[in-house]
């Protein structure tokens, strides 16, 4: 077997991991842009190329200055160096102590250095304090680990396919390929010299604008006299919060305002119940009937959503004596619901609960795109308003989404649709 690097997460594993994969499921994560051949000697090469160039340039700037030196003195010049720091360098350590910096300086006109520091630091674009709309840049530094844990806490945004854009959306063209039984491109077997047909594909244009989230935070004087609390309760309930309304759209948003959910989309396709199925269950039949609607190809990367309310019914699936479910093992983080089919249960709050449509969903998330400008609160500002006795803070992000596919999958042979996009109907 052949090693490749992943492209974004698959499986247990994660975007960059270096796997063997058998030529089977290589094709089909090659084909889905979810992973290419990875060249150990060549990626060593490259490697000691770059560390040669650094050391060549680290060799010459050493020589430049000896020679400076060397000049200065021989014309009976001192040189003189001095070293120095500024404390706006350092940064704050955390976001509590930069919430407080803030609220400090509107209130009392008392300035920490280090809010220049954020200013120098902050990306381009976005380099000056903005107190006169009584706003901050929230430091480089803390954002970036703010938008880390953010997809950390959301169970579907971590596995979307994310990109970052420069601008305030994001259009493609989108080939018309949905009805595989007559193909908008397509190859002829033929004698030579033969007459060859042409093909005349269809395109549409598909386009997507950001979206604004955002949460407000009023804190007490009391907390904000406690930097290191003030910063750990922030940072936690925020990135939480904007993990689960990421994830809340990405599955069931309406696209008004907000990115368009998978489960709303027209390439969404609903599995019927079995006959006279008993109401509130989830049976071997069911998921073997979803597992058949998801195409070849994107098998690979596909998982189990489950409302936790469904997880009860899975260890009592088999398909005669051989089970169809194995529990959580140990590596519960990739896979907390344990294997269903061989791919991995994951547990979200967002699925219905039990009996109701979409309870369990069997879907491919690197099939939604989701764009975004920068990180939390990259080129807005976190506001600060001095009422009583309570500061008010404003998180923003910038980002929206949609599924890739804009509708379902008619095979070249069969009867059924097809979507990376599956879930159960109703079992009333």
């Amino acid at each position: 077997m052949k090693q490749y690097k992943l492209l974004r997460a698959w499986s247990t594993f994660k975007a960059n991991d270096i796997v063997e994969l058998d030529e089977e499921t290589a094709k089909a994560l090659v084909l889905a842009e979810a992973a290419v051949e990875h060249d150990e000697v060549a990626a060593l090469e490259a490697e000691k190329a770059e560390k040669a160039q650094s050391e060549s340039i680290s060799a010459a700037v050493e020589s430049a200055v000896a020679k400076a030196i060397e000049n200065s003195n021989n014309d009976g010049m001192r040189l003189h160096v001095e070293v120095t720091h500024e404390e706006a360098d350092d940064g704050f350590n955390d976001l509590g102590e930069q919430l407080k910096a803030i609220k400090s300086l509107v209130t009392e006109g008392t300035r920490d250095d280090r809010l220049d520091g954020v200013a120098r630091k902050a990306a381009s674009g976005s380099s000056e304090l903005v107190d006169a709309d009584g706003g901050f840049l929230v430091d480089p530094d803390i954002q970036a680990g703010l938008t880390e844990r953010i997809y950390d806490t959301g169970v579907l945004l971590s596995r979307t396919r994310t990109v970052e854009v420069s601008g305030n959306g994001l259009v493609w063209k989108e080939l018309s390929d949905y009805d595989r039984t007559s193909r908008p491109v397509s190859a002829y077997w033929t004698e030579e010299a033969g007459t060859k047909t042409s093909s005349k594909p269809t395109f549409k244009e598909r386009r997507m604008a950001l979206r604004k989230l955002a949460g407000l935070y009023y804190a007490t004087d009391e907390l904000l006299e406690d930097a290191s609390a003030l910063g750990s309760m922030a940072a936690g309930w925020f990135t939480r919060e904007f993990g689960f309304e990421i994830d809340s759209a990405i599955m069931n948003g309406n696209g008004a305002g907000q990115p368009l959910g998978y489960r709303n989309s027209d390439a969404a396709v609903t599995v019927a119940k079995v006959g006279s199925q008993t109401a509130d269950t989830v049976n071997a039949t069911n998921v073997t009937n979803m597992y058949a609607r998801m195409p070849a190809y994107l098998q690979a990367g596909a998982v189990w959503l489950i409302n936790q309310d469904v997880f009860p019914q899975l260890p009592l699936m088999s398909i005669g004596d051989a089970p169809v479910f194995l529990g959580p093992g140990n590596d519960i983080k990739a896979a907390p619901g344990g294997m269903l089919l061989g791919h991995p249960v994951m547990m979200s709050e967002h699925c219905s609960t039990l009996g109701d449509l979409g309870d369990i969903q069997y879907v491919n998330l690197g099939e939604y795109i989701l764009i975004r400008k920068g990180m939390l609160k990259t080129d807005t500002s976190i506001h600060v308003k001095f009422t009583t006795d309570e500061t008010a803070f404003r998180f923003v992000m910038r980002l929206n989404g949609q599924p890739l596919p804009s509708d379902k999958i008619t095979p070249a042979k069969g009867t059924k649709y097809q979507s990376p996009f599956i879930q159960l109907a109703e079992r009333a």
